[in-house]
């Protein structure tokens, strides 16, 4: 049996999550201008679950306002790419994780340990002398 869908579909489909938060109403205060420090604020399990998550929201506004930081949302790549080997890119600019200079995560339980250590395995590593 299959759960009943809460969210309008589009062209017969269902809508991935950058449709999604395009369709997103800001509420409180309008974010700061993005600021020069690349950051990615992290949540290891789907986009509905993460903006369900009140403590991710916290994380991502207090990084979004500071004003310093260039915050993008990132959430696990393999959810919305149906079980496909995928990169996290961030929701806003497209960016891959590995171009964030600060890497924040929001845990929500002891399962979400093994998805953040995924998503973690993407970045590109660098030798050092």
């Amino acid at each position: 049996m299959r759960s009943r869908r809460y969210h309008r579909r589009v062209g017969g489909r269902a809508p991935r999550d950058k449709e999604i938060a395009a369709a997103e109403i800001p509420l409180g205060s309008p974010p700061a201008p993005p600021g020069d420090l690349p950051a990615a604020v992290c949540y290891p399990n789907s986009y509905r679950v993460g903006m369900a998550s009140l403590g991710f929201q916290l994380v991502w506004g207090m990084f979004d306002g500071h004003g310093a930081f260039d915050v993008d949302r990132y959430f696990d790549a393999s959810i919305s790419a149906r079980g496909r080997d995928a990169r996290p890119c961030g929701l806003r600019t497209g960016r891959p994780l590995g171009e964030a200079r600060v890497i924040a995560f929001s845990l929500y339980y002891e399962l979400d340990y093994v998805t953040a250590c995924r998503m973690l395995v993407t970045l590109p590593t660098y030798d050092t002398p």
